[in-house]
């Protein structure tokens, strides 16, 4: 595992990535979850979405989905 830090670049905040990490220059996407901070390559395309969906674990939403109800509306 690498670690670096986070620094101001003008107004923003920014990372250094190490070089052995083989991340393309250009656009990446980057997001939160949970505690963590993810930063990936930009997906051209939906091809790798079924290799994400076998991913999910055995348990995912196994407890089911607690929606709320579907709301009365009035023909347009």
């Amino acid at each position: 595992m690498a670690t670096t830090r986070v620094f101001q670049s003008g107004n923003s905040r920014a990372v250094r990535i190490p070089r052995r990490i083989n991340l393309a220059l250009g656009e990446v996407e980057m997001f939160e979850r949970g505690g963590e901070v993810i930063i990936r390559r930009l997906r051209d395309s939906l091809s790798d979405v079924p290799e994400l969906l076998a991913s999910l674990p055995e348990d995912f939403m196994s407890v089911g989905r607690d929606d709320a109800p579907p709301q009365r509306r009035r023909g347009l």
